[in-house]
C-alpha cells in the first residue's frame, strides 16, 4: 500500500533531514513523518536564527558522550568538511566562515532548511507532516508505525531522528525515548539534562538588573574557600528576571550540570567585570575619581566605569552604601570594591528547564549501536540520530555537527543494509 516504505524516518529534524537527503537519491522508497505541519522547526531557530552548521576546528574532546571511541570514529567518517562539502556541492547551500564558525552565506536558517527541503522533494521523498509517531512495534521483518492520529505505516528500516527532550515547543518533548524504550531497557539510557540552559539565581539584587548586558569572563568556583576553578568563559552576560544568560553562561552551564550531578550541589559563579584591569589598576582608577570627582556620591562618581545600575549592586555587595559621598571611601572600602570588581561571587541556585535549553545531556547511549552504522545493537533495521543519542557539545556548532553526521551515518546504514 502507499503506507508501505523501505525506510521511514521519524523526525524532520536536522539529523532526519541530513538522513533523507543521504537516502534521496537511491532507488529506495522513503518517507520522513512528523508531527509539526512545517519541517525544521528548531534548526530555523538555531544560532540566534542565523544557524551555526559546523566548526572547521572542532574538538572532539568538547562533547559529552558514553563512548569517546565511537563519537571520534563517526565525527571521522562524516567529518565538518564532508558536511559543507554536501552542503555546497549538493544542497546548493553557499556558507561563509566566522572565526572558523560556518554559517550560511545568507546568514538566515531557514536557507539551511529550505535547502534540505526543496532538495528531498526533488529526489521524491515523501514529506509526511502533522503525523506524530506515538510507537513502534516489530512485525516479522517490518516495523509498523502507529500515529497519534491513529494511522499506521510500515517499514523495513525506521531511523529514530525524533530529537531529545530540549525546546519541547519546536517538537522535541522527549517522545523519542519513550517510543525507544520498547526496544531497549532504561540501562541503555543516560540520564536525561538540560544543556546549554540559563542558571537561576534566587539574588534579588541580580533580578533587579534584568536587561543590563556586561562583557565579563565568568568562571565556576568550588573548594571550602572557593579557591579552584573547574570551568572559565569569556563572553556577553545578560542578567535577566531569573538569573544569567547568555552564550558564556550557555557554555558553562553544563560544567555546572555536571558538578552538581556528582556533589549534589551547584558551585559558585564568579564574575569578573573589570577583566582588563588588575587590581591594583582598579585600586588606582577609584582613588584617581576620589579625588577628581570628590563631591559626588558613589554610585555618581564611578558612574563612567559601569553601568550604574551594576556600580549600585557591586557597591552593596562590597558594603558600602551607594549613595555616600566618595570623599568617605576608606582605604580597606576601596580594596573591597576593586575585590568585586573582578570577582563578584554569587550562588547558583539551578538552571532553567529543558523548555528554554538549547540541547539534552543524555540519551540512548552509544554503546547500544553497531558501530558507526548508527543500526541498534539487538533491534535489525532500526537506527537511531541525531539529539536523541547521548552526545551534546558546547555552542559554536558542536551540536548540529553531531546531527548532520550521527543523520548522514544512518543513511549509509540503511544503504548498506537495503542495497
Amino acid at each position: 500500500s502507499n503506507n508501505d516504505f523501505d525506510c521511514i524516518i521519524v523526525g524532520a529534524g536536522a539529523s532526519g533531514m541530513m538522513c533523507a537527503s543521504i537516502l534521496a537519491k537511491s532507488k529506495l522508497s522513503v518517507a520522513i513523518l512528523d508531527g509539526n505541519e512545517r519541517v525544521g522547526r528548531k534548526l530555523s531557530l538555531t544560532g540566534n536564527g542565523r544557524c551555526n552548521l559546523t566548526n572547521d576546528n572542532l574538538d572532539t574532546s568538547r562533547y559529552y558522550t558514553d563512548s569517546r571511541p565511537l563519537l571520534e570514529q563517526a565525527l571521522k567518517a562524516f567529518s565538518a568538511s564532508r558536511t559543507l562539502d554536501f552542503f555546497e556541492k549538493e544542497l546548493g547551500v553557499i556558507t561563509t566562515s566566522k572565526d572558523g564558525l560556518r554559517y550560511p552565506f545568507t546568514n538566515k536558517a531557514s536557507t539551511v532548511v529550505d535547502a534540505l527541503r526543496f532538495y528531498c522533494s526533488d529526489n521524491g521523498i515523501s514529506l509526511l507532516l502533522s503525523n506524530k509517531v506515538k510507537s513502534i512495534t516489530k512485525k516479522a521483518d517490518r516495523y509498523e508505525l502507529y500515529t497519534t492520529e491513529g494511522q499506521l505505516f510500515s517499514a523495513k528500516t525506521v531511523v529514530v531522528a525524533c530529537g531529545g527532550k530540549s525546546y519541547a515547543a519546536s517538537g522535541s518533548d522527549g517522545s523519542g525515548y519513550s517510543i525507544l524504550s520498547g526496544f531497549e531497557d532504561a540501562s541503555s539510557f543516560e540520564r536525561l539534562a538540560p544543556s546549554l540552559v540559563q542558571l537561576v539565581i534566587n539574588d534579588c539584587d541580580i533580578t533587579s538588573l534584568s536587561g543590563t548586558k556586561a562583557n565579563v569572563v565568568v568562571k565556576l568556583l568550588v573548594g571550602h574557600h572557593s579557591e579552584q576553578t573547574i570551568a572559565q568563559e569569556e563572553g556577553e552576560l545578560l542578567f535577566t528576571d531569573y538569573g544569567v544568560s547568555g552564550i558564556c553562561i550557555m557554555q558553562l552551564s553544563s560544567a555546572c550540570i555536571d558538578y552538581a550531578a556528582k556533589n549534589s550541589r551547584y558551585p559558585i559563579l564568579s564574575i569578573d567585570f573589570f577583566k582588563d584591569y588588575s587590581f591594583s589598576q582598579s585600586v588606582d582608577l577609584i582613588k584617581d575619581r576620589k579625588e577628581r570627582f570628590s563631591q559626588r556620591s558613589c554610585v555618581d562618581a564611578l558612574s563612567g566605569m559601569l553601568p550604574s545600575k551594576l556600580i549600585e549592586v557591586i557597591l552593596k555587595h562590597s558594603q558600602i552604601v551607594p549613595d555616600m559621598s566618595i570623599s568617605q571611601l576608606t582605604d580597606t572600602q576601596i580594596n573591597n570594591l576593586s575585590k568585586q570588581l573582578n570577582c563578584f561571587n554569587v550562588k547558583i541556585n539551578g538552571t532553567k528547564g529543558f523548555d528554554t535549553a538549547q540541547v539534552t545531556r543524555g540519551g540512548l547511549k552509544l554503546s547500544t549501536l553497531k558501530g558507526t552504522s548508527m543500526e541498534l545493537n539487538n533491534h535489525d533495521g532500526l537506527y537511531a540520530c541525531g539529539e536523541i543519542l547521548n552526545v551534546d557539545g558546547p555552542c559554536g556548532g558542536y551540536n548540529l555537527q553531531w546531527a548532520w553526521t550521527s543523520g548522514a551515518l544512518a543513511a549509509y546504514g540503511v544503504l548498506s543494509k537495503l542495497q
